[in-house]
């Protein structure tokens, strides 16, 4: 099976990030992050990354503006009968771009180590969770890394459910009303 990793930053400065990629050989860094994510967090830049990346003899590709489109929609959800995020996301899995940013993720995992870099620490609030559940569905085993505890394989989100090849979101989580 394919592994691949992902990261979410939080308030971690660039050297604790590398510091828990480097154990792993790492090469590839995929940054999901999209500009105002950047902007927003305070922490690094894109072009930091890559410089710090660089550094460390790996390729960095910025994919926020191709991954997170995918995700902006206001039409209503056919694949997600739940009132949350994953709602509005649940379409563009289906969709024809989604589909393509992820066969291109997948090849690069093939060349060698990567990670998925994000802004949110914990996979729940995080585009991380709809990709590595959708990874999962393609039998790639994906592990989320934290600075501060054990790293956790993921397992496809309560809420969703495999129908044929589709990633159905209509099941409400564990503890939900």
């Amino acid at each position: 099976m394919l592994q691949l990793y992902t990261i979410g930053h939080g308030q971690l400065g660039m050297a604790e990030i590398f510091a828990v990629l480097k154990p792993l050989s790492i090469r590839i860094i995929v940054d999901i992050r999209t500009r105002m994510d950047m902007v927003t967090s305070g922490n690094f830049t894109e072009s930091e990354v890559r410089v710090m990346a660089e550094s460390q003899a790996m390729d960095y590709h910025w994919a926020g503006r191709q991954l997170q489109q995918q995700f902006i929609s206001n039409k209503k959800s056919i694949h997600s009968a739940l009132h949350t995020p994953l709602q509005s996301f649940a379409d563009r899995i289906v969709s024809e771009g989604f589909q393509r940013s992820m066969a291109q993720l997948i090849s690069l995992a093939h060349k060698a180590p990567l990670v998925i870099l994000a802004k949110e620490v914990e996979i729940g609030h995080c585009t991380r969770r709809i990709i590595a559940d959708y990874l999962t569905l393609q039998a790639c085993l994906v592990t989320h890394l934290y600075a501060d505890k054990q790293a956790e394989l993921h397992s496809l989100s309560t809420e969703a459910r495999r129908e044929s090849a589709a990633l159905i979101y209509d099941r409400h989580a564990k503890g939900a009303k």
